[in-house]
């Protein structure tokens, strides 16, 4: 009785620094979503292009709707989405069309802008998604330990076996004495 009243104890102390963590997570998240945002605005005053441009307004929409969506984007309702429209091609080229339509710009330079800050929205997104998980961040770290365990099972009994080896054969002092003079300890070589 005892053990079920530690377990959940401890599932609810998780919970609540999961909730705490996961708050920051999102801070830290929409903060580069805002330095993206302010980057864009100071690239078109810059370059003297004007905040009335569809590719600004486009762009700043997106990136608008990253900010609203962060809370409530997850990796498995992201990857529900891409198996959705992995079996519709009329619905993905549509999509693609949309999309292309929307940040189409006659502007070398604000099209590399938009390859640039439409890339790295969908990564930070994208890092957001799997930083968020609580069951990937579990996999990733039990997949650490396995690996760890695993290493730890391939290489410690070869060196406890090397070691008892070692202990075993007779120390030649000539040898070691050639090893340390090899090592530039040559004063101490014999005469």
């Amino acid at each position: 009785m005892a053990a079920l009243l530690l377990f959940t104890v401890n599932i609810i102390l998780i919970l609540g620094v999961w909730g705490l963590l996961r708050r920051s997570i999102q801070d830290r998240y929409r903060d580069r979503f805002f330095d993206m945002r302010d980057s864009l605005r100071t690239f078109f005053l810059e370059n003297g292009y004007g905040l009335d441009r569809k590719e600004y307004c486009a762009l700043r929409n997106l990136l608008n709707c990253y900010l609203r969506t962060t809370h409530k984007m997850q990796f498995s309702g992201y990857m529900a989405f891409l198996l959705g429209i992995s079996d519709r091609p009329n619905l993905r080229k549509a999509l693609e069309r949309d999309s292309s339509a929307m940040f189409a710009s006659p502007d070398e330079a604000i099209r590399a802008k938009i390859r640039e800050v439409r890339n790295a929205a969908a990564m930070t997104m994208f890092e957001y998604m799997i930083v968020s998980s609580p069951m990937l961040i579990a996999a990733v770290i039990a997949y650490g330990i396995l690996l760890f365990l695993r290493h730890c099972a391939w290489t410690l009994p070869g060196e406890i076996i090397r070691s008892a080896m070692r202990l075993r054969q007779p120390v030649d002092s000539v040898t070691v004495v050639e090893d340390f003079s090899l090592a530039g300890g040559a004063d101490f070589a014999p005469a």
